[in-house]
């Protein structure tokens, strides 16, 4: 039984990962669904998605932790349920 209470924290723990990714891809697609559709900036000949003002590549290069944190945390969620395979 003493692996029993190191198995489930690991669970635990990959369930709190797993809803941490859910959580960040939900913002990322929230963001993305109310960005401002195609404008043409008519100075410089060049179409880009606006958000707030701000261009496309600015608003990801600034939300680059929102796009990298869910695939960590399913990096991390999927070791620790190989882990879990493994003790099993």
């Amino acid at each position: 039984m003493k692996g029993f209470g190191f198995a489930s924290i690991l669970f635990v723990s990959v369930l709190i990962l797993m809803l941490i990714s859910v959580i960040m891809m939900a913002y990322v697609m929230y963001a993305c669904a109310n960005a401002k559709p195609f404008e043409l900036d008519t100075q410089l000949n060049v179409t880009t998605v606006k958000q707030d003002g701000v261009e496309a590549h600015e608003f990801f290069a600034s939300h680059k932790v929102w796009m990298i944190g869910p695939t960590v945390c399913n990096l991390i969620g999927i070791a620790l349920m190989g882990l879990l395979f493994v003790m099993s």
